[in-house]
């Protein structure tokens, strides 16, 4: 392992032993202490997983005398550059002589010897309590150098000589009174009645000055996990009682207040949040059950599938009431998904879906209308952008019949179509739509039959010239070549039996798609 400079610095090192007031009652304490530390890697503090060993010697230099065996800690989470560990060196470690702790560090997992830690650290007396389990027996006792007492109630109090409670904590000076320090839960309270109201802890506050809090929670990392919190309530009722947080105000200011810089002020996750009383948004002031004040309006998103935003001034809810109305006059609204505006609500009126500007109509729609049913939910009708008016046949044809097929009503089949097999067939009806990817402009019943069938307007059709050359403005009817369409010559025949009218010219000799008029007749 490449040696880095590494230093560790002492932060608590405590055992701590309550003597119990009668001597016949006194419960034999354990020989493990605590030790706390902060670990400087290359004086910056280290963070992550360490392995740390531990030894005992009665010399600050000398290795003679180990005591007891070195203590190996492994998988250390080190956070901040602090640790906590829990040493055992046996009943007779100490005794009343000098000890120093030496250590030694090496990164997790690490098959490399450890680093020792220079120079070793004297242990303190905290840890000779110890040594004490029977060095006083009164009822009232005193360690003078901590300023800890104990009276004949049991209470302990630490700068203070006469607690009031179980243990109290005085601290004449600008600093903390207690502080615990711990890789899991630094401070636990458990209130084990199960009536009354009282909390399981209380943090009253005397200060009058601004931002002073009776309970304050603080995340010092400054990338913490997701949800990470400074102050967490959790209700672990499975009914609809109790609450995980509450904020009560006896007078007329804020029950729960909430601040962020950059971020949310608060955040509501849930299947359902209520709010009583008047809600304002921009004003603290609502005059409605909903009122937002502001310069960037009102932005409702639903799903991911539309956000509604504008220059709104105020917004009410009841019914639903949007005045957008910005500097005296109508301001534009728009209904928007990631930034593309898909409807937009014009200062005049005028209503565009699709649209990249303006719509210069009352209804503007760029792109395909579609109508559904209303008892189904099945298309009905659509506008799109092609030539045709399409409505949908079945046909009673077993193979696929291609786009420009010319089609005839089926006399053994009501309401079902065929392919065209003979010349001036007067049940002509139709041709299949969407040949050469025109699409129509009005399809009817899309969806719910097997092809769209133009009866009217431009479509792409097959058409046989083998005979006869086809110009534009030739009368066309069915021919012998199955699903085709040919140049009308006999017009007594052709009554009744028209298709379109060709506005393309087929040259005598081939086969081919032409765009036909289609006007039955």
């Amino acid at each position: 392992m490449k040696r880095r400079r590494i230093s560790i610095m002492l932060v608590l090192a405590l055992g701590l032993m309550v003597c119990l007031t009668q001597v016949g009652k006194a419960v034999p304490m354990g020989t493990a202490w605590t030790y706390q530390g902060r670990l400087m890697d290359a004086n910056v503090p280290a963070d992550g997983p360490y392995d740390l060993q531990f030894s005992l010697f009665p010399d600050p230099v000398l290795n003679l005398g180990q005591i007891g065996s070195p203590i190996e800690v492994n998988d250390i989470d080190i956070i901040d550059g602090y640790f906590t560990v829990e040493l055992d060196f046996g009943n007779k470690a100490f005794g009343g002589d000098a000890r120093w702790l030496e250590i030694g560090i090496r990164p997790w997992d690490s098959e490399e010897r450890y680093t020792l830690l220079s120079p070793r650290r004297e242990v303190t007396p905290t840890p000779y309590a110890l040594y004490a389990q029977n060095a006083s027996t009164d009822n009232d006792w005193m360690v003078s150098g901590s300023d800890m007492y104990s009276i004949p109630s049991g209470n302990i109090g630490i700068g203070t000589t006469t607690p009031a409670s179980s243990l109290e904590v005085i601290s004449p000076v600008d600093t903390h009174a207690i502080r615990a320090t711990s890789n899991y839960i630094p401070v636990y309270a458990l209130r084990t009645a199960t009536t009354g109201t009282w909390p399981a802890v209380e943090g009253d506050c005397n200060s009058l000055a601004t931002g002073a809090a009776g309970v304050r929670g603080k995340i010092l990392s400054t990338n913490p996990g997701s949800l990470s919190a400074g102050v967490y309530g959790y209700n672990s009722g499975e009914g609809s009682n109790g609450v995980g947080v509450r904020g009560h105000h006896v007078g007329s200011g804020t029950g729960v207040y909430g601040q962020c810089d950059n971020g949310y002020g608060g955040y509501f996750i849930g299947a359902k949040n209520y709010f009583g009383g008047n809600v304002g948004i921009g004003t603290t002031n609502p005059r409605t059950d909903l009122e937002v004040l502001g310069t960037t309006g009102l932005r409702v998103t639903t799903g991911q599938h539309s956000n509604v935003f504008g220059d709104f001034k105020h917004a009410y809810s009841g019914g639903l009431i949007i005045n957008a109305n910005a500097g005296g006059g109508w301001a534009d609204m728009s209904l928007q998904t990631d930034g593309t505006t898909r409807m937009f609500i014009e200062s005049g009126g005028n209503v565009g879906i699709g649209t990249t500007g303006n719509p210069p109509e009352r209804l503007t729609v760029r792109g395909n209308i579609l109508v559904q049913s209303v008892s189904t939910g099945a298309s009905v009708a659509e506008i799109g952008e092609g030539l045709d008016y399409a409505e949908g046949f079945n046909v009673t044809e077993d193979a696929d019949i291609q786009a420009g097929t010319v089609l005839v009503i089926d006399s053994d089949n009501p309401g079902k179509l065929k392919v065209s097999r003979s010349a001036y067939d007067s049940k002509v009806a139709g041709i299949v739509a969407g040949a050469k990817g025109l699409g129509s402009g009005v399809r009817l019943g899309i969806g719910q039959f097997d092809y769209d069938v133009a009866l009217a307007g431009r479509v792409y059709c097959n058409v046989d010239a083998t005979e006869i050359a086809v110009q534009a403005g030739d009368l066309l009817t069915t021919s012998v070549t199955p699903g085709h369409a040919m140049k009308a010559t006999d017009y007594d025949q052709a009554r009744g039996a028209i298709l379109g009218k060709a506005m393309q010219k087929l040259e005598q000799g081939q086969k081919g798609q032409i765009l036909v008029l289609v006007t039955l007749q």
